[in-house]
């Protein structure tokens, strides 16, 4: 059971877009872990990729008018995909999780605080730890401290720290900058969406675990689709 946090009266709309392609081994955590966040005033835009598992089924238990199921028409990459969940989403600020990674509950608030901050911040990441599948372990995937804020265009052509699973973008940003994901790439598309969105923005980074990534064999393939 979990309990629903009631949100205040004019507390930002955040869209959470959950690309699945067969994704039912984890799926059920990363959904939790998502109803057990302390800020409630979000959507979930599940994007399934023409799942041949029981990845619907499992969300569909899910009973919860704010939860969204989309189903493709067509099997396509995980950045198109992408792009077609954003151009969905109705939020003020836009949270991507995939189905293998999930959330610590502090996640959405922490950032919405940040966000709310300045209008010309264009996006707010965090630290994450990484959870071995083999025994289990947690730990830290960088030091924290190493974590800039600002103009982080140069910063993050020299070393790229951001996890898309700690990532919170500016809607109107994005749109007003057409800044999308680019379909060529298979797993440098995160990076070059972010650096696009730092030349016209400021980057903003909280010094603190905020998600699990869970390392496992499958994401390490270069052809992995989440």
């Amino acid at each position: 059971q979990f309990k629903l946090l009631i949100s205040m009266k004019g507390d930002p709309f955040i869209s959470v877009i959950v690309n699945c392609f067969n994704g039912e081994k984890y799926l059920d955590e990363c959904l939790k872990s998502i109803l057990f966040q302390t800020y409630s005033n979000y959507e979930v835009i599940f994007w399934d990729n023409l799942s041949t598992d029981s990845s619907k089924l499992i969300f569909r238990k899910i009973k919860d008018k704010r939860f969204k199921y989309f189903n493709d028409n067509n099997h396509c990459t995980l950045y198109e995909a992408r792009n077609k969940a954003i151009k969905v989403c109705s939020g003020k600020y836009i949270t991507f999780l995939d189905v293998d990674d999930k959330w610590l509950p502090q996640k959405l608030n922490k950032q919405v605080k940040c966000m709310e901050k300045n209008s010309k911040i264009g996006f707010c990441y965090s630290g994450f730890k990484f959870l071995s599948q083999s025994n289990g372990n947690l730990k830290s995937a960088y030091n924290n401290k190493y974590l800039k804020s600002g103009h982080l265009s140069s910063t993050l052509l020299k070393n790229y720290n951001i996890g898309i699973l700690t990532l919170m973008v500016n809607k109107s940003i994005v749109d007003s900058n057409n800044i999308k994901f680019d379909n060529r790439f298979t797993i440098m598309g995160d990076l070059d969406f972010v650096l696009r969105l730092s030349k016209v923005s400021i980057g903003v980074a909280l010094k603190s675990d905020l998600a699990i990534y869970r390392n496992h064999k499958e994401n390490l393939s270069l052809n992995i689709e989440k």
